[in-house]
Order: structure tokens, then sequence, then C-alpha cells
């Protein structure tokens, strides 16, 4: 799949500029950036490129916190937050982020705090309330607390996952919901409202906003074949129940649901406009929008 602006460089301001532009004409009101820490690529196509578009005064950004990716994983794939390594680098990634990006008038913010997503967190061990309260103390010593977004949900971990766990965050929320089994694109949407229901019960129990996750589809079979995922054929029509779940289950409170992705092309979830489907995707998203009182 190819998009209509074919190959590209995401640091290219002209391109940059583009899916700002798109974006906003057709509802979105930020992008939740990939964040792989402190000078890697994502951070300087961020800081340098992105964030001194002229367009950014219109538009707003989030951090997406990329947990594998910068944490230390143990053997069994989960991530210990009680190791003093993970512990560490959470804390100075976070005071990065804080000093960087959370002041800049752009920055997401709910109850005036600035929000932080980080991805993956149902997969975290340990004392993670401990380690997360210890965090937050130094962040609001440093100026202020954030709004912690934990990629908690998927398939009955509103069941498996302690209530202390959940109760870490702000607000849950899930990346994707394609999980490895047999049959996963028969009636996904209605395999995803039900999951959800349950979840947003769970959340409202505990304290904890939920935020509704959604897709146009999913195959990674062209970057993983060796993973023998799945797919969940994309289709506007798919994209289109989903916008209604995700409507369904908007928080009256935050008004709040995710889209994944713009432009993750490799896991064909994209919904930036491409030459097979041109604007499809970002045109249901706009009717669905300005059709909501």
């Amino acid at each position: 799949m190819l998009g209509i602006l074919g190959e590209y460089d995401s640091g290219a301001r002209n391109i940059l500029n583009q899916h700002i532009d798109w974006a906003a004409g057709h509802g979105i009101d930020f992008f939740a950036v990939s964040w792989w820490g402190p000078g890697s690529r994502e951070d300087s196509v961020l800081k340098d490129h992105f964030l001194k578009s002229p367009l950014i005064q219109e538009f707003q950004f989030v951090i997406l916190y990329e947990s594998v990716g910068r944490l230390k994983a143990s053997p069994d794939g989960t991530i210990n937050i009680d190791s003093l390594e993970n512990q560490d680098t959470l804390l100075k990634d976070l005071t990065y982020l804080q000093q960087e990006y959370w002041h800049h008038p752009q920055y997401l913010k709910i109850d005036g705090r600035p929000v932080v997503i980080l991805y993956l967190t149902r997969i975290f061990t340990g004392d993670i309330s401990a380690a997360f309260n210890a965090i937050r103390s130094t962040l609001r010593a440093n100026g202020e607390d954030m709004y912690l977004i934990g990629d908690e949900v998927y398939w009955g971990n509103s069941q498996s996952l302690p209530n202390a766990h959940i109760q870490t965050f702000d607000a849950v929320t899930a990346y994707n919901m394609h999980t490895s089994v047999e049959g996963i694109a028969d009636d996904f949407n209605g395999k995803v409202s039900k999951e959800y229901a349950a979840w947003e019960a769970k959340a409202n129990d505990l304290g904890v906003d939920f935020i509704p996750g959604i897709l146009p589809g999913f195959d990674d079979t062209s970057v993983s074949p060796q993973a023998n995922h799945p797919p969940i054929p994309r289709s506007v029509g798919l994209f289109e129940s989903q916008l209604d779940t995700a409507f369904e289950f908007l928080s009256p409170r935050i008004k709040l649901f995710m889209i994944t992705s713009w432009n993750e092309w490799h896991e064909d979830t994209s919904i930036e406009p491409a030459q097979e489907f041109g604007f499809e995707y970002l045109d249901a998203l706009q009717r669905k929008k300005e059709s909501q009182p």
C-alpha cells in the first residue's frame, strides 16, 4: 500500500504540514507521537521539525511512550517495574518530557495536566502503584503531575488485572485489539464492543477514565510473516462500525477516543490518504463527527 504522498521522510517540513492539514481538516485534534527516548530520531523529528510547523498552532500533540523500546524486559516478555534500572529509565525519561515538551502550548492536557500514553502497560509486573507514585511525587516537585493513560485494555484483562494495577492510571485505553486467535476478524467490532462494555464498567467502578481505541483493520503479514497473525481485513465499513463503538463508549467527561493509526503502514492500520482508498477513512471520520450533537 502506498500513500498519496508516495515514499516520504517523516521529518520533511512539507510532509508534516500536509499531515497536520489533512488531519485537522477532517476532525482529528491531535497526534500521539511515538517516542523512543532522548536524542532518538523520533525525538529529533518532533522537536526540530514537527513543532516548528506553522500549522502546529491549530493542532495538538501528545507523547506515546514506547515502553518496550525503552524498558528492559524479563525473560518471559513482561516488564518488571520493581527493577531499579526500569524505574530509573522511566523517571529520567518522564523528567525529560516534562522539561522539553509539557510546557509547549499545544501539548495535550486533561484536567490541566499534560497527558502521557504508556504503551503495553498490561505487561508491566511488580508494584507499579508504588513505582509510579514515587515518579509522580518527583514530577510534582518539579512543577506538575501528569495525566497517565495506560494501554491496559485487552481481551479479559478487566477481570485478570489487579485493581491496584488499573488504578495506577488516570485512564485506560487499547492501542490495538487485534489478537492471534482464529476467527478474530469475524464480527470483530461486535467482539470489541462487548469487551469495551466490561472495561467501561470496571473503569467506572475504579474511578478511572475509559478511552476507546479503534482501527480500520490490521495485517502485519508483509513485515512479520513468521508470526502468522490472522489479519483483520481493512474496510471503510469496519472503520465506520468502529467509530460507532468509539462514540458509544465515549466518556462524557473527557470526550476522547484514539485511532490506531495515522500512518503505521506496515501493520495496515493507517488512515492517512492512500492511492488505494484516497480520503475514504478521513471522510468517514469527518462525517461521523459532524453528525454528533
